[in-house]
């Protein structure tokens, strides 16, 4: 019974053994492989894209830029600006048509000698004054030559009469404006000025440019071809006038024309008989020049003073007769006969709205 038992056991054993091991003889069929289920892929060639076209194709090149040139730009000589109106017969220069054609070497300016010292009325620098009427006033009534001395006040160039303490007549700047307004004035477009200043304290040429360039009045000056001209070297008085060049300076002293060639050496380009003249009688002495005064202009010093306890001041009082047609006309000719080639161009008074200033100036040009 136990070996029965055993072998009950043994056998059942075997039969669990054989149920539960693979058959050898009879595998299962492998399972399909997972690509037979999915449609081959097509051949790379079949889905590439398309080749681009050959280069051949492309659109032909935009013509040259040679078929299609641009017209070239004028020639820089048609923007140059037009010559010097010639004068014109209904064209008026310094009053009247006669001098457009004459050279500002052959005009005859009057002036006002210390133009901005206008009479304040009682005071002490009333004393030191030499006109009654101011720089616009003398300039209506036909003053052509403005002449200006100037000092130092608080480091400022004033226009000063022997010093500010005596007699200030502003800054150096507000004079020049003054000039460079009424210039601007269209009813003053062919007016020609002369500008003669005093350089005192001897200020650098620079420090003047300042001026004129900051006051308006550099706009209108005239800067010529060499520093020093003779008479007959100026341009006609039409020609400033065209170019807007209305204004020709002149400096006593230090002037420096490789700094400012526009502000001129006085004496090089201007004589002047003597200031300070006490004789009625006019008896003209040329004083300072440099060089032959025949030639170059002339300024004829016209105005008397008188001494006070040894003191020179303007006589006013004499004005009338010192203004007059016959005493400016006859000192004149005595200057003019110093030497040869001499003649007066600029004529400076005191009190010029006093006597016949602008009658006399207009024989000394030849108008009748």
């Amino acid at each position: 019974m136990r070996s029965f038992g055993r072998l009950a056991v043994a056998a059942t054993l075997a039969l669990s053994f054989v149920a539960a091991a693979p058959t050898c003889s009879t595998p299962p069929p492998p399972p399909p492989p997972e690509t037979s289920t999915l449609p081959p892929p097509p051949p790379e060639t079949t889905v590439a894209p398309p080749p681009p076209p050959p280069e051949t194709t492309a659109p032909p090149p935009p013509p040259p830029e040679t078929t299609t040139p641009a017209p070239p730009p004028p020639p820089e000589t048609t923007a140059a600006p037009p010559p010097p109106p010639e004068p014109q017969s209904d064209m008026s220069c310094n009053g009247h048509p006669s001098l457009c054609d004459k050279s500002f070497g052959d005009v005859v300016f009057i002036g006002a000698h210390d133009s901005y010292a206008v009479d304040k009325g009682i005071s002490i620098s009333s004393v030191a004054s030499n006109q009654y009427i101011d720089v616009p006033s003398q300039l209506n009534m036909g003053v052509r030559l403005l002449q200006a001395q100037t000092h130092l006040s608080d480091d400022v160039l004033h226009v000063c009469h022997t010093s500010c303490a005596l007699y200030d007549g502003g800054s150096l700047e507000d004079y020049f404006k003054t000039i460079s307004t009424w210039l601007s004035d269209d009813a003053n477009k062919n007016e020609v000025l002369t500008l003669v200043v005093t350089n005192n304290e001897n200020i650098d040429v620079t420090v003047w440019a300042d001026i004129f360039k900051s006051s308006g009045l550099e706009q209108f000056v005239y800067t010529p071809p060499k520093p020093a001209m003779g008479r007959g070297d100026w341009p006609k008085m039409s020609e400033l006038i065209g170019a807007g060049t209305r204004v020709v300076v002149f400096m006593d002293y230090t002037s420096d024309t490789s700094k400012v060639p526009y502000i001129l050496p006085e004496f090089d380009n201007m004589w002047e008989n003597k200031y300070d003249e006490t004789d009625g009688n006019w008896p003209c002495v040329l004083d300072r020049v440099n060089g032959d005064a025949g030639g170059k202009l002339g300024m004829m010093n016209h105005f008397l003073d008188k001494s006070i306890l040894g003191i020179l001041i303007p006589d006013r009082e004499g004005a009338e007769g010192t203004n007059s047609v016959d005493s400016i006309t006859k000192n004149a000719a005595t200057c003019e006969a110093l030497g040869d080639n001499l003649k007066v161009t600029h004529v400076l008074l005191d009190w010029v709205d006093k006597g016949q200033a602008i009658e006399a100036g207009r024989k000394l040009n030849g108008i009748s």
